[in-house]
């Protein structure tokens, strides 16, 4: 599977980035590419999935992947207080994404993340990058596999 991880801000990696890179990064895939402090390719071709979190501040115009058909697209959202988790799903929509991780910090400084599906289906809510990883690869699996049907129309009576 070939994997673009795009993350950090200009001139500070993310170790969060770097953790998810390190675990994915295993012979199950044949590329993983991290692009950090926003620099990032002019195109994301032949991509299967697209980690989208680069750490850009909010009075800055944010430029957004454009993925290929069948790319699956999961960006992040930092859950800073005021945040819901429908601020996080709406990401998903604006990005025309697949998926967001939505990333809490608690009092003890840990991180915590969820897996959120564009349905505000959470598939993993965890302080474990690699079990978040595992489910990343769950999600992307499934959503490659999924294949859009046509549904027939039936006729139907108006009722007056």
């Amino acid at each position: 599977m070939k994997i673009a991880i795009v993350g950090g801000s200009a001139g500070k990696p993310s170790s969060v980035v770097n953790k998810i890179s390190a675990i994915l990064d295993t012979d199950a895939y044949s590329s993983v590419v991290t692009y950090n402090n926003g620099a990032w390719p002019e195109s994301f071709e032949n991509q299967e999935l697209i980690l989208w979190m680069p750490d850009v501040d909010n009075k800055q115009t944010k430029i957004y992947p454009v993925k290929d058909k069948g790319t699956v697209l999961i960006c992040s959202k930092v859950m800073r207080e005021g945040y819901t988790r429908l601020d996080a799903i709406s990401r998903i929509f604006k990005m025309h994404g697949n998926a967001v991780i939505a990333i809490y910090k608690d009092k003890k400084d840990m991180f915590k993340f969820e897996l959120i599906d564009a349905l505000g289906n959470i598939w993993c809510s965890t302080y474990v990058i690699s079990e978040l990883c595992a489910y990343i690869q769950k999600l992307t699996n499934w959503t490659r596999m999924s294949v859009r049907k046509s549904l027939k129309r039936s006729s139907y009576t108006k009722v007056s």
